[in-house]
């Protein structure tokens, strides 16, 4: 429900029985950037998440580009029920392989942000600058 507040278009294929073994929500902003998020009540690496969610959203990927040739922008995202400060090292070896990682801190961010008018991409765009900037940030201090 809050990407959809936040302005992207939902889909929950997790929900199906039939559609199982597919990502919990797919979500497209106005632009046509794709998210493909899975959920957890636990740490986000909880039964394999991070290799789960990578090997998913490639599947969409490859789905979209099998419909339109080019390079389609696709972010992964595990949803976390745990708080920020509980989820630091798993944030951090899933953010290392593109991944970003929200918390129920970043929930409640994302909530206070719809006091504006709501816009995935923009929503999007900071969340990736930030993954970027950590990426940075941990390979100047292992050169």
């Amino acid at each position: 429900m809050l990407l959809a507040m936040l302005g992207f278009s939902v889909t929950q294929h997790g929900r199906s029985q039939k559609l199982s073994d597919a990502p919990d929500i797919v979500a497209v902003t106005p632009s046509g950037r794709t998210v493909v998020v899975e959920c957890t009540v636990g740490f986000p690496n909880h039964g394999g998440q991070i290799s789960t969610a990578l090997q998913r959203t490639e599947v969409i990927r490859k789905a979209l580009v099998a419909k339109s040739p080019g390079q389609p922008e696709v972010i992964s995202i595990i949803a976390s029920a745990m708080k920020g400060d509980e989820i630091v090292s798993e944030k951090a070896e899933a953010e290392s392989r593109g991944i970003a990682v929200l918390s129920s801190d970043d929930y409640e961010e994302a909530l206070q942000s719809l006091q504006f008018v709501p816009d995935a991409d923009q929503w999007l765009d900071k969340l990736q600058s930030e993954i970027s900037h950590l990426r940075l940030m941990r390979a100047l201090r292992q050169g």
